[in-house]
């Protein structure tokens, strides 16, 4: 894993009525790591993760990507950038198949320019075939091979929650943002997910992944935030956030 900086919150401050919601937030990530935010109920988690995507304008502060600064860009753009995110509750499109919502992450895709609409060619259709091989492949690794063809509508919460990740992999973006995958999924589905997001390490794809399971935390984070009343309070290796007396007084106990 590179230690060069790659992504960088720096100062970033946002209130909603006169209510300090991050106040000052700044930390680094490099390339290929995996980094755990948590904290307790309204520490400000989400409101970062929607602040770093454009959902919210930050108050001030900066945010950059592979040097591009993505403060005042839309969601679309900051997608385009190379980041994508999750919600605590899936936003899936239900009347779509599985293998159709996975389809639509796939960035590039030449039968979206108008011109390919209408004429058909030998590249268009090899870069279908190519991305619905690399759909069915993602899906297949999730668990979900036998439920492609299947509306999206007819999956359970736990193979929601996976396939929402399988379509932030297959956008191949560079910084994932996960928001609590694990809530509310049934133990037998928690490992295939913590197994997914393990294997954005190897690809080089980095990750900054909310979630209240510490047992989460600690296995597949290398390193954790702990936020508190829209502040950082530490940032460090697992093993001394969970040990630290701010973060049981605050969280744990």
């Amino acid at each position: 894993m590179s230690t060069k900086v790659w992504f960088s919150v720096k100062d970033v401050r946002k209130s909603f009525g006169g209510v300090l919601a991050l106040d000052g937030v700044s930390f680094k990530l490099s390339r290929g790591e995996i980094l755990g935010l948590v904290g307790p109920n309204g520490a400000g988690k989400t409101t970062l993760f929607n602040v770093i995507s454009g959902f919210d304008a930050p108050d001030c502060g900066r945010i950059n990507l592979s040097g591009t600064e993505l403060v005042g860009l839309p969601p679309y753009l900051i997608a385009l950038a190379g980041l994508v995110r999750t919600f605590q509750v899936p936003r899936l499109i239900e009347n779509l198949t599985v293998i159709e919502n996975v389809l639509l992450f796939c960035k590039s895709q030449p039968g979206e320019r108008l011109r390919n609409v209408f004429f058909s060619n030998a590249r268009l259709k090899a870069f279908e075939t190519e991305i619905a091989e690399k759909a069915k492949d993602l899906l297949q690794k999730a668990g979900l091979g036998d439920k492609m063809l299947s509306p999206a509508s007819e999956l359970s919460y736990g193979q929601l929650k996976l396939l929402t990740i399988a379509c932030c992999i297959a956008s191949d973006s560079d910084l994932l943002l996960l928001d609590e995958p694990i809530a509310g999924v049934a133990p037998v589905m928690i490992d295939r997910i913590l197994e997914m997001i393990s294997d954005l390490r190897s690809a080089e794809k980095s990750v900054i992944l909310i979630e209240h399971n510490m047992d989460a935390i600690m296995h597949v984070c290398s390193r954790v935030l702990f936020l508190d009343v829209g502040s950082v309070v530490c940032d460090g290796v697992p093993s001394d956030i969970r040990s630290n007396s701010r973060v049981i007084d605050a969280y744990l106990r």
